[in-house]
């Protein structure tokens, strides 16, 4: 498999077509779910007798980000078409009023690298990017066929893998 970069910034979608519709979102926004009248619209006040239990009450935060690093086309007739992107996703966990130091409070990370694409079968499993001498590390993608075959959906299938 012959992957040549596709030089169009990574926040567009590459030089493939994608298609645009007129599709309608398939949720509505109600902002009176909280409060009926928007016109008295207050936060929250907590009961006092709530602080007594703070101390004992854990929490953790789980949170991810996913990036298009570039795009990429597979050498072929038809070409097919790939982005490389990496996710993340981490875990921190509180417990009690007090000031939590960051690297105390984290309890689990991950970070990964994929290249979706749609050609179908790929021919490996993973994809190094060898380093050169200037660079002390090699960053390895792993080959994943993406469920829907337009370029468009490839960060869906991000966001699925994060």
């Amino acid at each position: 498999m012959n992957i040549r970069p596709d030089y169009w910034q990574s926040v567009y979608t590459g030089s493939t077509e994608v298609s645009l519709t007129d599709q309608k979102r398939s949720y509505e926004v109600v902002p009176t779910i909280e409060c009926r009248d928007l016109d008295h619209w207050a936060a929250v006040r907590v009961p006092d007798a709530a602080f007594a239990e703070v101390d004992t009450v854990r929490v953790a935060f789980v949170d991810g980000v996913r990036r298009i690093d570039m795009h990429g086309i597979i050498d072929g007739n038809p070409p097919y078409y790939g982005v490389f992107g990496s996710v993340a996703a981490g875990c921190m966990q509180m417990c009690g009023s007090h000031a939590h130091d960051v690297t105390e409070a984290l309890c689990d990370e991950a970070v990964r690298h994929y290249f979706v694409t749609n050609a179908p079968d790929p021919d490996m499993k993973t994809l190094k990017l060898a380093s050169d001498a200037s660079c002390p590390f090699d960053v390895e993608y792993e080959i994943r066929s993406a469920a829907s075959h337009d370029p468009g959906d490839f960060g869906q299938e991000l966001n699925n893998l994060m």
